[in-house]
């Protein structure tokens, strides 16, 4: 539990830092919007089925697909340092 809330302080800082209001803005506004057609084009006929996909979700899909190589290769390489503390 206490790895998570520093991982959620961490992008709250990182959010804090980098997003603008018109970001903030957008973001909320997606919460309730459903997916353009060209997202879901990128997702998958399973992640297409979900009938309460918003466009908010289907961009972190999106996103999550597009940097999955390099996120399992931060992941990995962050393997041994976590194992050996």
């Amino acid at each position: 539990v206490g790895e998570r809330i520093v991982c959620l302080a961490q992008a709250d800082d990182w959010l804090n830092d980098h997003e603008t209001d018109e970001s903030a803005f957008k973001s909320r506004r997606w919460l309730g919007q459903a997916p353009t057609e060209k997202q879901l084009q990128y997702l998958s006929p399973a992640q297409r089925q979900d009938y309460g996909l918003t466009r908010y979700r289907a961009s972190a899909l999106i996103t999550f697909q597009f940097n999955r190589r390099d996120i399992r290769r931060l992941v990995m390489s962050a393997a041994p340092e976590r194992r050996a503390a």
